[in-house]
């Protein structure tokens, strides 16, 4: 008696209402809208959206420009969306950034794993993938293989920064590597990636890159007075003031994107020849004290 007494106080009516309405929320995450291109399905269309931009851009195709954009269209009437409710779709994942990011991620991925079963080698895909992080020659990018900038602040710009540890050494070289895709519907593209080494007597060198099409990037730096590094730092920005209009689509994506640190082996010495033109002042020396005392 007392139990059910217990159970039906306001005090405790209060908190199991409470406790429900917590499980509910938990329960009912806030998601995509259903209005909008959910993930699985955008990121096929996206997808796609590269295979076909990949078919464009192959030399002797005889594709031109007009049947790109048929293609596009032809993609989004397959999955039954028109390019309204796709242009919309990607303006509310240009607005939440992580969401079309891992979309991204997942299409960085599957085009690897296309190009390996199209032939080509796993050194053209991922060549330094499969590197240790203490060999000789390594990969030692920890960040996102894909990274997506749009021209609204603060959302245009990455940085990244990675200290040095007990596996660089004085004398490394740096290849910074990756792939551009811009998604533009009008305005200039401009973006632009950097990097910094920072060295141990508080020096730093910089590298700076202009991006401004779709295309694979290779930046190359190296310790080449053998200081050693404190750390190196770099950033990808995506200039924000030469769109057209603010409604359309201003996208651009970083892909496979990959740190290459290598130990250069220090250069040895080159030996010592004597000069044979030298005179040897001990053979002057006797001749001089010679013709001294024939002269006697």
């Amino acid at each position: 008696m007392k139990q059910r007494k217990l159970l039906n106080s306001p005090d405790v009516s209060i908190w199991l209402v409470a406790v429900v309405a917590a499980i509910n929320l938990m329960a009912c995450k806030p998601g995509i809208p259903g209005k909008y291109i959910q993930p699985d399905e955008m990121e096929q269309i996206l997808y796609e959206y590269h295979m076909a931009d990949v078919i464009y851009k192959t030399p002797g195709n005889g594709y031109q420009g007009p049947e790109m954009l048929s293609f596009k269209v032809a993609i989004l009437k397959e999955h039954g969306y028109t390019e309204a409710e796709f242009d919309s779709s990607m303006v509310y994942y240009m607005r939440h950034t992580e969401q079309l990011r891992q979309v991204y991620e997942h299409i960085a991925d599957r085009l690897s794993k296309e190009a390996l079963a199209m032939g080509a080698s796993v050194s053209d895909v991922n060549k330094y993938d499969k590197l240790t992080e203490n060999g000789d020659t390594a990969n030692i990018w920890t960040g996102a293989q894909a990274i997506v900038l749009t021209t609204d602040r603060p959302f245009n710009l990455s940085t990244f920064s990675m200290p040095a540890d007990s596996t660089f050494l004085p004398g490394d070289k740096f290849i910074f590597e990756f792939d551009s895709k811009f998604h533009f519907q009008d305005g200039m593209r401009d973006a632009e990636a950097v990097l910094t080494l920072h060295f141990a007597n508080d020096s730093i060198a910089a590298h700076h890159t202009k991006i401004n099409s779709s295309n694979h990037f290779s930046i190359q730096m190296a310790d080449n007075k053998r200081i050693g590094l404190k750390k190196l730092k770099g950033y990808f920005i995506l200039n924000s003031e030469n769109k057209q209009s603010s409604s359309a689509l201003h996208l651009l994506v970083m892909e496979n994107i990959r740190l290459v640190r290598m130990h250069t082996p220090e250069p040895v010495p080159a030996p010592v020849v004597p000069d044979s033109t030298a005179t040897d002042s001990t053979a002057t020396d006797s001749i001089v004290k010679l013709q001294n005392n024939i002269r006697q």
